[in-house]
């Protein structure tokens, strides 16, 4: 077993809970351990924040997280990330320009 599919197990579990503060605390932990997250992972972390409406920490999570070279293989990262920033009315034209940008590479 590999430490994103424990982080993933454990971050859905916080996340059913609606335990924020731990899903968030355990994101960070990620990072400082250096970890990558993948797909999964990112895209729960996309789903707590846009259930908590913290357009910001998606914008900082999604952007610091992902190498600039790299892709993911699936649309669930991107539709979640657009979600979260959907989910503030001042983030909504940022998540229209999202949208547009993922889905003309398709």
């Amino acid at each position: 077993i590999t430490s994103e599919v424990v982080y993933t197990t454990l971050m859905q579990a916080l996340k059913n809970n609606k335990d924020w503060p731990a899903c968030f605390k355990t994101f960070e932990s990620i990072k400082e351990q250096q970890l990558e997250p993948d797909e999964m992972l990112m895209t729960l972390m996309m789903q707590v924040c846009s259930q908590t409406h913290d357009a910001e920490k998606a914008k900082l999570y999604f952007n610091s997280t992902r190498p600039e070279n790299s892709n993911y293989k699936t649309c669930f990262p991107y539709n979640a990330y657009i979600k979260a920033l959907a989910s503030r009315v001042d983030y909504a034209q940022e998540a229209v320009r999202g949208r547009l940008r993922v889905y003309s590479r398709a």
